[in-house]
């Protein structure tokens, strides 16, 4: 008889594709930019190549987690706060979130989870919800 812990410990943690290794997740906007080069849509196999890699990475990584759960880490792995606070998830008052294709990617990697309509305002809600009180770091005080 297996011991159903075990199970997930002989799955190993996949690798963030080599192209996004000091890319992701995006620190500053300068790193971000370089990620959505490489993944922009100019019908280049390379570039389908680092589409297809990402959405298996992160699928892999946030594994079987709720809908909610999953989307945070997906965006989690993609984007630090420092990132987020630069974005609204619509673009009314900051930089538009929809519009990057790091978005396209996570939506695409969590599109398994989506079955219905409510699990698609669900996504929206999360992310948008996410993207808005994205903690901004701030500097620890030491306790001496």
């Amino acid at each position: 008889m297996s011991d159903s812990r075990m199970r997930v410990l002989a799955m190993p943690l996949p690798n963030l594709p080599s192209p996004f290794m000091q890319l992701l997740p995006s620190t500053n906007l300068e790193d971000l930019a370089l990620a959505e080069e490489l993944l922009s849509n100019n019908a280049n196999s390379e570039s389908l190549k680092n589409r297809e890699e990402l959405k298996t990475y992160i699928l892999l990584r946030v594994g079987k987690k709720s809908l909610s759960a999953a989307l945070r880490g997906a965006i989690d792995i993609c984007f630090t706060s420092n990132v987020l606070k630069h974005f609204s998830y619509r673009g009314k008052t900051k930089k538009k979130f929809i519009d990057l294709n790091l978005y396209s990617i996570i939506y695409e990697a969590m599109s398994g989870f989506i079955s219905n309509a409510n699990d698609e305002n669900t996504f929206h809600k999360v992310a948008d919800n996410y993207i808005r009180h994205a903690p901004t770091s701030q500097p620890k005080k030491n306790d001496k």
